[in-house]
């Protein structure tokens, strides 16, 4: 009987955890398909002949490639079948949960808990623009209503930031990396709220995010020695 009921308990914990995770992966992807379509009917439409409206949701966003704007309407319509589907596909997913071996089911949770934490960390709208001014000034700010504002800077200065690295922390990548500048203009939902130096947080998330889907950037992070200095109280004597 004790065995039994601890099985009871076990999988009565294993199954609140499973609608858990499904619960918060639906309302991220709920929550993510409200804004986009906000942003969407916000952007209006072109005028196309025959007297109808083609949305601007279809069209690329200045400084965005084609494949770049594939990827992000691809990435919208799978959030939005996440939203429609999960609620259908959760008691299959709960019976091959159960078919699966025990010692898999805390690598399952985590998994579907990291992909409902990625898919909100995007920002709601973003454009990326060539800057050929020829300055050399750097400007980072934050606007309130959620708006960052990243101007004139090189993709070596996004990964700073959004990694909160320095830049004998930054190795490899190709030579325009640090020498080509770019306008970058997002928004989120809500304000930004300022994170302390050396820290990474949900802005920092997104502006990561950012840089691998416009600049394709893969990050590998390596551990290696090199000289440091102590500052210490020099001598009485």
């Amino acid at each position: 009987m004790t065995n039994t009921t601890f099985a009871d308990h076990r999988q009565t914990s294993q199954g609140s955890a499973f609608l858990g995770v499904s619960a918060g992966l639906f309302v991220a992807a709920a929550a993510v398909t409200i804004v986009s379509c906000r942003s969407m009917s916000a952007m209006g439409g072109m005028p196309m002949p025959g007297n109808w409206t083609m949305s601007m949701v279809w069209m690329r966003m200045p400084g965005q490639t084609w494949p770049g704007a594939a990827t992000s309407f691809l990435g919208m319509w799978v959030l939005m079948m996440v939203a429609m589907m999960l609620p259908s596909l959760v008691p299959m997913l709960w019976r091959y949960r159960q078919m699966v071996d025990p010692a898999s089911h805390a690598r399952l949770d985590a998994l579907t808990a990291t992909v409902a934490a990625l898919s909100a960390q995007v920002f709601e709208v973003a454009s990326v623009k060539p800057n050929r001014s020829g300055a050399t000034a750097v400007s980072f700010r934050l606007q309130p209503g959620g708006q960052l504002n990243a101007l004139n800077v090189t993709v070596r200065d996004l990964i700073r930031s959004a990694y909160a690295v320095q830049p004998f922390q930054i190795e490899g990548g190709p030579r325009w990396t640090d020498a080509d500048r770019f306008d970058v203009v997002a928004k989120v939902a809500g304000e930004i709220v300022p994170q302390p130096p050396g820290q990474v947080g949900p802005v920092q998330v997104m502006l990561q995010n950012l840089l691998a889907e416009r600049f394709m950037l893969k990050v590998r992070r390596e551990t290696k020695e090199g000289p440091v200095y102590a500052l210490v109280h020099a001598r009485a004597d």
